[in-house]
């Protein structure tokens, strides 16, 4: 007996304008008239990603069977002189989910269980995107306890807002101010975990984390850039707190490096960006085989959050979804997908519906139209995550 042989008729990209960046969703077609849909967003170089997308499908796409998967990422990887970086990365990410959803569409099976099965019916969440209205502590822990009426019992922030490198006294005594009120208010049964970007320098990195450690936070989130990965055990020296990083990482070679570099203990490939659903669950092994657990990151489309969950249902070591889903945008991702996951007392049921579970609205497109220099100004802007998720 053969393999199937479905064709990709065409493979189309759409620009969305949405909070801090612009959406790149991918939806490729197929000759049985079934298609899949992936998010190749890249922030701050989505258009450039949709014009390699737009390559990459004339080169080794149209007319090559949707069920091929490993060839078309393999042969990229290997056939490319420049090799890695995040654009073509985030490419070849969102168009390898949309095939893993075409094809679990014309099996009728979800992707979780083409790639081996379940080993858990659901998955513990942690809310993003919530803290975005001030840098007062005592009205961020308001906010804070309106997450945990919600239903999460665990909630990350970057308490840090715009510190670049090392930080005024005052940034600094606000920062372990909004920990401390965040703990009082919200008790010892909620999880917080704290980030900080990776844009300390890792003497600034150690005193914050050191000055938080008696309000327990869950995890300490990239102390530091990628590039000084190997100054992490210095930054960590002594510390009994979970040390999770790797959202800005792709492929498993960035992560046999960070591996061999210095001890971590959760990695977060966001497979938007890592390479896809199967190079992420090839990352997770490798994580394993070290001891290390698997926690995806997640910020832009509901699509990213469902691809995470078919890698999460079918890992051994998985430790916590990132969500944004409840707090960015309020109406742009109930009106373009259906089908989305959603928060039940703090845990995500791991969708079983053919594909990624979800579907994808391109009428609703053009009320969000690509926005043009959005990234880089919200950067700059001390307000960042009010101006990114709030509409106008």
């Amino acid at each position: 007996m053969t393999a199937p042989h479905v064709a990709i008729t065409d493979v189309r990209t759409y620009l969305v304008g949405a909070g801090l960046s612009n959406w790149v969703i991918v939806k490729v077609e197929t000759d049985e008239g079934v298609h899949g849909v992936g998010d190749a967003t890249l922030e701050g170089q989505s258009a450039a990603v949709a014009a390699l997308i737009d390559e990459l499908k004339k080169a080794h796409l149209i007319g090559k069977s949707v069920f091929e998967i490993e060839r078309f990422v393999s042969t990229v990887h290997a056939g490319s002189f420049w090799r890695g970086g995040p654009v073509l990365t985030s490419a070849v990410s969102g168009i390898e989910m949309a095939m893993w959803d075409a094809v679990g569409k014309l099996l009728g099976q979800s992707v979780f269980t083409l790639l081996g099965g379940r080993c858990h019916d659901t998955v513990r969440a942690y809310a993003n995107a919530w803290y975005r209205s001030s840098d007062d502590p005592a009205q961020l822990a308001d906010e804070a306890a309106g997450v945990v009426e919600r239903g999460y019992d665990a909630l990350k922030l970057d308490p840090l807002g715009s510190a670049q490198g090392d930080f005024t006294e005052q940034e600094f005594r606000n920062a372990v101010e909004i920990v401390r009120r965040i703990r009082e208010r919200v008790g010892d049964d909620v999880d917080i975990l704290v980030e900080t970007h990776g844009r300390l320098l890792p003497r600034s990195a150690r005193r914050f984390l050191l000055a938080i450690e008696e309000y327990r936070p869950y995890w300490y989130e990239e102390p530091v850039a990628n590039e000084l990965l190997d100054k992490l055990s210095d930054v960590c020296a002594g510390t009994s707190t979970r040390i999770a990083l790797g959202e800005r990482l792709y492929t498993k070679s960035a992560y046999r490096n960070l591996f061999r570099t210095t001890h971590v203990n959760t990695i977060q490939p966001d497979l938007g960006h890592v390479g896809g659903i199967l190079e992420a669950r090839k990352i997770a092994a490798m994580a394993d085989a070290e001891a290390c657990t698997v926690a995806p990151h997640t910020g832009n489309s509901p699509v990213i959050t469902a691809a995470s969950l078919q890698l999460d249902a079918g890992i051994p070591n998985v430790l916590i979804q990132e969500t944004f889903d409840d707090y960015d945008h309020p109406t742009l991702r109930t009106e373009m997908f259906s089908g989305l996951p959603s928060v039940v007392d703090g845990r995500f049921s791991v969708p079983d519906r053919p594909g990624l579970g979800v579907e994808f609205d391109e009428s609703v497109c053009a009320k969000y139209p690509y926005i043009s220099n959005r990234y880089p100004r919200g950067l700059q802007d001390r307000d960042w995550p009010r101006w990114c998720w709030q509409e106008s």
